[in-house]
């Protein structure tokens, strides 16, 4: 997959100023490979610290049907996570009255999108 570069020198001084802050980016939408590609791609433009959430053989099996090398790139299991349970705990805290126990809490986390917001 060939590095794209901006076009434009508006975008040149966003990608300077995203490599050089290199920032974290978790893609929780992982069920999608265009997101695969684009994690592929903001890898090998150094444009950040890319996270994917999912099952780990799914998503490289996925990304290697899609011609996406992600095998550099950490995949977090959000239903394995070692921080499961302290972002259960964070969750009961931040969402007091809204979610009453940790155990509701993680069946919330189960959901990417909660799991990658919580990150």
């Amino acid at each position: 997959m060939a590095i794209l570069a901006p076009q434009n020198p508006i975008m040149e001084g966003v990608w300077a100023k995203a490599r050089q802050g290199q920032k974290r980016i978790v893609l929780p939408e992982t069920d999608d490979v265009r997101t695969l590609i684009a994690a592929e791609m903001i890898d090998k433009a150094n444009l950040g610290k890319v996270i994917l959430l999912g099952d780990k053989d799914k998503l490289n099996q996925k990304a290697k049907e899609a011609g996406a090398n992600i095998d550099n790139l950490p995949i977090i299991d959000p239903l394995k996570a070692d921080k499961l349970d302290e972002y259960a705990e964070k969750l009961v805290e931040i969402r007091k009255g809204k979610v009453a126990s940790t155990d509701d809490a993680k069946k919330i986390l189960e959901d990417y999108l909660y799991f990658g917001a919580m990150m």
